[in-house]
C-alpha cells in the first residue's frame, strides 16, 4: 500500500509535467518559427514587383537573387529551420533557405491543398503540420501584404523528426527524474519499514517475556516506538513495586499471626 501511495501520485504528476512540457515545447517552436517568418517579412521591400515584364522563370530568378542574401543570413541563425518566400502572382517559391539544401525548390508550385494557399486566401497567419515541400514539418506561415492585397506568403518550418527528438530528450529527462524519485522513496520506505518492524518485534518479544518476568526491560527506542517502550518499562517498574509492596504486606501479616 505504501508503495502505491508513493508511485501512483508520482506517475500522475509525471504525466502532467510531460504533457505541459511538450505543450510548452510546441509553443516555443511556434513562437520561434513565427519570429523567423517575421524577420523575413521585415527584410522584404518591393522585390515582388521587380521586372514585371519578364517571363515567369526569369522574373522568379531575378527576385530570388535579390532576396536570398538576407534570407540566408536569417536562417543561418536558426539551425534546423527552413524558410522562404512564395509569390502569389507567379505561383512559385521565390527562395527556400538554406539555399545549399533547398535552392532547387525555387519556382516550385505548391499543391492546391497546401495550407499556404489558405493563408493567401484568408490573409491570416497559420501553423500547418504534415507532409509539404520539405517533408513532414511544422510550418508557420504569414501572409505578405502590400497596399491591402495579399501578394504571397512567408514561411518558416522545422522537421517534425527534429521536434520529436527534442521532445523525446525532454521525456527521457522527466522519466529519469521520476524513476529516481520513486526509487529514493521506495528506499526510504524499505529502511523505515525494516526499522519499524524491528522495533515492533522487540516490543512484542519484551511483552511476551514481561508476562512471566517483571524484571524484563525493553530496549531504548526512538520516536513513537520509544514512547511505547518507555511506557511499558514504566508500567513494569510500577508492577514490580506493587509486587514488592504486596510481598512486604504479606510478610508483615505472617509475622503478626506468628506473634
Amino acid at each position: 500500500m505504501a508503495i502505491l501511495l508513493v508511485t501512483v501520485p508520482t506517475l500522475i504528476i509525471g504525466y502532467f509535467v510531460e504533457t505541459e512540457g511538450r505543450s510548452a515545447l510546441l509553443q516555443e517552436k511556434r513562437n520561434k518559427l513565427y519570429s523567423v517568418a517575421g524577420l523575413l517579412e521585415q527584410a522584404l521591400n518591393d522585390e515582388y514587383d521587380l521586372a514585371a515584364s519578364l517571363p515567369r522563370d526569369q522574373r522568379l530568378a531575378l527576385i530570388s537573387e535579390k532576396l536570398y542574401p538576407a534570407a540566408e543570413i536569417i536562417t543561418s541563425t536558426f539551425p534546423g529551420v527552413g524558410a522562404g518566400y512564395y509569390h502569389r502572382e507567379l505561383d512559385g517559391i521565390v527562395t527556400y533557405s538554406p539555399r545549399a539544401r533547398y535552392g532547387n525548390k525555387t519556382g516550385t508550385r505548391i499543391s492546391e491543398d497546401h495550407p499556404g494557399r489558405h493563408v493567401m486566401a484568408t490573409g491570416e497567419p497559420e501553423v500547418g503540420w504534415g507532409s509539404q515541400v520539405r517533408g513532414n514539418i511544422m510550418n508557420a506561415m504569414i501572409p505578405v501584404r502590400r497596399n491591402g492585397e495579399v501578394i504571397g506568403y512567408i514561411w518558416a518550418n522545422e522537421l517534425t523528426d527534429d521536434i520529436d527528438r527534442q521532445a523525446l530528450a525532454m521525456d527521457v529527462k522527466i522519466i529519469a527524474v521520476i524513476a529516481l524519485g520513486i526509487l529514493f522513496s521506495l528506499l526510504i520506505i524499505i529502511v523505515f519499514s525494516r526499522h519499524f518492524s524491528r522495533d515492533i518485534g522487540a516490543i512484542k518479544s519484551g511483552l511476551s517475556d514481561l508476562s512471566h518476568d517483571l524484571n524484563t526491560h525493553l530496549p531504548m527506542m526512538k520516536g513513537e516506538m520509544g514512547e511505547i517502550s518507555d511506557s511499558v518499562n514504566a508500567l513494569a517498574q510500577t508492577l514490580r513495586e506493587m509486587k514488592t509492596l504486596n510481598e512486604l504486606i504479606i510478610e508483615s501479616a505472617a509475622d503478626g499471626v506468628i506473634a
